[in-house]
């Protein structure tokens, strides 16, 4: 591309990034400067195309508008579980002078990763329970996958007193403090384990709750917009 139409393309990214801060009120106020600023030739297209899909827009009907106002607070909610799992999943995963695993382990030190594995248990049946629920297939799609890395875990969770269930997990705190930790540390605190796919899931999970909390009206736009640059 020339510097031109990257200077462009950067406005226009520059653009959108302040319009979804408040759609609504942002947008034909930016549609108003660039009217007063730029020749009718300059992206006139899409232009055209914008304003016809804002006018389309806001003649959307209320039941539509309660529709995407449930589904926000769904996705809020699906963010904040997500998160929380994210962040249980981390907290077993760090390593050096943070780790929860040790050398050796003293009863504090058992105790202290039996509730991180048991604030990881049930942050998961929360995702687990609320992402099956989800009106969005999307959610529903990685909640089953975060499902499935439960399931190729079975064995080794059951040696450290961990039950993958259909609709949950479940840990049990006497066959915890009894197994064997490096086997705890397999599960949670290696590249490529247990922890590690689920501290993965929770992530993409939070990303698509995010993305559907995106009002669509912009989401239109942004293709109108990248369908022509």
């Amino acid at each position: 591309k020339s510097l031109k139409e990257s200077a462009q393309n950067f406005a226009i990214n520059r653009a959108l990034n302040y319009v979804e801060g408040n759609p609504e009120e942002n947008l034909p106020k930016l549609l108003e400067m660039v009217d007063n600023v730029f020749p009718k030739d300059w992206y006139g297209e899409q232009r055209e195309a914008i304003k016809k899909e804002i006018s389309t827009g806001n003649t959307s009907n209320q039941t539509q508008n309660s529709t995407d106002s449930v589904q926000k607070q769904e996705m809020t909610n699906m963010q904040k579980y997500a998160d929380e799992l994210g962040n249980a999943a981390n907290a077993l995963l760090r390593t050096g002078e943070t780790s929860l695993f040790k050398e050796e382990y003293k009863d504090e030190d058992k105790e202290a990763l039996y509730n991180a594995v048991s604030d990881f248990v049930s942050d998961f049946n929360t995702v687990l329970e609320k992402g099956r629920a989800s009106t969005v297939s999307s959610i529903v799609g990685m909640t089953g996958r975060l499902k499935d890395s439960a399931d190729d875990y079975t064995e080794m969770l059951k040696g450290i007193g961990v039950s993958v269930e259909e609709k949950k997990l479940s840990i049990d705190k006497d066959s915890f403090m009894n197994a064997d930790m490096g086997q705890v540390k397999k599960l949670f605190n290696e590249t490529n384990s247990f922890g590690y796919f689920v501290s993965q899931r929770a992530e993409s999970i939070e990303y698509a709750a995010n993305n559907e909390m995106t009002p669509k009206k912009i989401i239109n736009i942004k293709i109108l917009l990248f369908k022509f640059i």
